[in-house]
């Protein structure tokens, strides 16, 4: 099954923090070629502007974390109007951001399982798809 990495997961395999043992299990099985990850464009923007803000990552350090994201494996997908579509259901149906809620929709798409770290959305997806919570 393909699982839908969001941004908390990918942050993980960066930093250290709860969860990022658990997080580098699922690179690891990507690497590995035991399971398939993807991801909305969003995610890099998500990624990038995190590490930015982190004062012990350097310019060099972020464009090598999305260097690395795209170099991985994880398929990145430009959401389409069908998944714009249902990412706005999504919000209007559970009052959280279009940009969360386009994780789930590209989940919902795909027919895949959301991995994410972070409860809230974890709550609100898997009202509609499969999801994984670290």
């Amino acid at each position: 099954m393909i699982h839908i990495l969001d941004a908390s997961v990918a942050l993980k395999w960066f930093t250290e923090e709860q969860g990022s043992a658990k997080a580098l299990e699922y690179k690891d099985g990507l690497l590995a070629g035991k399971l398939v990850l993807a991801a909305p464009d969003l995610m890099l923007y998500e990624v990038a502007n995190v590490l930015h803000l982190k004062k012990e990552f350097t310019e060099a350090a972020v464009k090598e974390a999305l260097r690395f994201l795209l170099d991985i494996g994880v398929e990145i997908f430009t959401p389409t109007e069908e998944i714009m579509d249902k990412a706005v259901h999504y919000t209007f149906h559970t009052d959280h951001s279009f940009y969360d809620c386009l994780y789930i929709a590209l989940a919902a798409n795909l027919g895949a399982r959301l991995l994410t770290a972070d409860e809230a959305l974890y709550k609100k997806a898997r009202l509609f798809v499969p999801a994984i919570l670290l």
